[in-house]
């Protein structure tokens, strides 16, 4: 059977979670993440705007460091979407 995420390796282009087409019907995200002491902000959303979206998808950031909780970061416009 066909798996339905993919964990993409360090360096390897596109996304850091790949989905299936079923399993972006359910959660329609473009995902990059980050584990870093100190995260380059800006480079990171560089990174994940390069990312190709289809139609229905949002990028999303998931970034944390060690013993601290993950957080996301998406664009305003999309934040409103999701909540409105």
């Amino acid at each position: 059977p066909e798996c339905d995420i993919k964990v993409t390796c360090s360096g390897e282009t596109g996304p850091d979670l790949q989905f299936s087409d079923r399993a972006s019907k359910e959660f329609p995200f473009v995902i990059e993440c980050k584990n870093k002491e100190t995260l380059p902000l800006w480079a990171s959303i560089k990174q994940l705007e390069g990312h190709r979206l289809k139609e229905g998808e949002t990028r999303l950031l998931i970034f944390a460091r060690n013993r601290s909780d993950d957080y996301v970061i998406l664009k305003l416009d999309d934040f409103l979407k999701l909540v409105m």
